[in-house]
């Protein structure tokens, strides 16, 4: 168990859905961003929310074709762009503008040769990347190429939204030829700095967390063994918040939606504009469609000013009290209590929780 102090870290708190926050005003609660949603409601993206929606972020690296002629593109000594997954493979893109040569072999997990045989400037090799990045299936399963278009500029996300990618180009290339880089897309660079259209990820007048994580065991043991087995059945992940009060949304929410918003047409992530969502306070199993949930709230922890964030998925709240002390000060502390591991990352993480993470 750890605690924190609040200058410490920074805490941010999103709803599981990806398209619908939770706004407080006049002392009642409302969903933000559904169909029938009208004023500063009526957009998932613009409502000032108490609880914000999981927003999406996303790193792009690009590729950037400075050169017009083939030919300075053309596999030599160490020309190459070299891409890598969230799991460490390595994948090898290389130019050939006259069909000869070999591909370099660099230590790579999957490679890409561009034919760029009939290309007359940069913007057609751009074309040429996306065009045959996109065809490879071991490229296509983890990567969307895109032209940005009349640049020679190549824009490369991942699959997994919210995970950087980490591109490198071989000593071969240099600024005037061919250049890469990494940016970071909407929110999420930080907990701190996560905010867009007035949605605020960071909770405010934090006073301590209290933050454990272990696992479930059972003993199992068998007949003519000394031995027992332990048996690990799910993580437990527990979150103890502590805040100043300054109004009643957490009472509210406490009271109205323990678990978050749930769709009621059975989806698991709900698309943006629909009146079929209600606030969950049932404590019911995640539910999932047998690819990903938005069951409950995720928290995330900025320690030391987003050298590192802790992402805590699919939590509902367990535990909610007030705290009256002599001198007029009052606090109320919200213990949040999930199953699924949490995702240690330089950004929150806002990728769906796959149903094999529960």
């Amino acid at each position: 168990m750890v605690y924190f102090l609040g200058r410490d870290i920074s805490v941010g708190l999103s709803t599981e859905q990806p398209n619908y926050g939770i706004n407080y005003a006049s002392n009642a609660l409302k969903i933000s961003g559904t169909a029938s949603a009208t004023g500063d409601l009526l957009g998932a993206y613009d409502a000032d929310d108490f609880i914000p929606r999981r927003t999406a972020t996303t790193e792009v690296s690009t590729i950037t074709h400075v050169k017009e002629a083939k030919g300075q593109y053309d596999w030599t000594t160490n020309q190459y762009v070299l891409l890598y997954d969230v799991d460490g493979k390595s994948y090898l893109i290389w130019y050939n503008s006259d069909g000869s040569g070999s591909a370099p072999d660099v230590g790579q997990d999957y490679s890409e040769e561009v034919d760029i045989s009939s290309t007359t400037t940069n913007e057609t090799i751009a074309d040429a990347v996306v065009a045959q990045c996109n065809a490879n299936s071991d490229f296509a399963a983890v990567f969307t190429f895109t032209d940005v278009g009349g640049e020679g500029v190549v824009t490369v996300t991942s699959d997994v939204t919210g995970r950087a990618i980490d591109i490198a180009r071989g000593s071969g290339f240099t600024d005037p030829y061919l250049t890469v880089a990494t940016t970071t897309e909407g929110t999420g660079t930080s907990v701190v700095n996560s905010v867009t259209d007035n949605d605020e990820l960071k909770v405010s007048d934090v006073t301590g967390i209290d933050f454990s994580m272990g696992a479930i065991d059972e003993d199992i043991a068998y007949f003519g063994q000394r031995t027992a087995l332990k048996a690990e059945i799910k993580k437990e992940v527990t979150i103890v918040i502590t805040m100043k009060k300054k109004d009643n949304s957490w009472s509210l929410l406490w009271n109205k939606a323990r678990c978050g918003l749930r769709a009621t047409t059975g989806a698991a992530t709900l698309a943006a504009a629909s009146n079929s969502i209600e606030f969950d306070s049932t404590l019911n199993q995640p539910y999932h469609d047998g690819t990903n949930t938005s069951f409950g709230y995720r928290i995330y922890l900025e320690l030391k000013t987003g050298v590192e964030v802790l992402s805590c998925p699919n939590l509902c709240m367990s535990e909610y009290s007030v705290s009256f002390n002599t001198d007029g000060i009052q606090e109320e502390t919200v213990t949040f209590y999930g199953n699924v591991t949490p995702i240690i990352s330089t950004i929150p993480s806002t990728a769906d929780t796959a149903s094999a993470d529960f």
